[in-house]
């Protein structure tokens, strides 16, 4: 894979930890399948459930494809995207 990072996918995350892997293969797959490099941008805007801990596993098993970031308080779903853009 290039170093060069051709697309950002940002992901406002918020009571959602039954399917963060899945997006996280899904996403994987669609761009290998196609030879494009890609990092998908996780922001846990606060979520009440165990997000942090998945994000957690997602970055473990995926290091140079994902970035992970846990707001301190929610902040709704347009600033957590925010967040993500401008780690981007």
């Amino acid at each position: 894979m290039s170093s060069k990072i051709s697309y950002s996918v940002v992901v406002p995350v918020y009571r959602s930890e039954s399917t963060l892997l899945l997006l996280m293969q899904q996403t994987d797959d669609f761009f290998k399948q196609r030879g494009l490099t890609y990092e998908i941008i996780f922001v846990d805007d606060a979520s009440p459930d165990n997000c942090w801990q998945e994000l957690k596993r997602i970055k473990q098993n995926y290091p140079k494809q994902s970035k992970i970031f846990k707001l301190a308080k929610n902040a709704g779903q347009q600033n957590a995207t925010l967040c993500g853009m401008l780690h981007a």
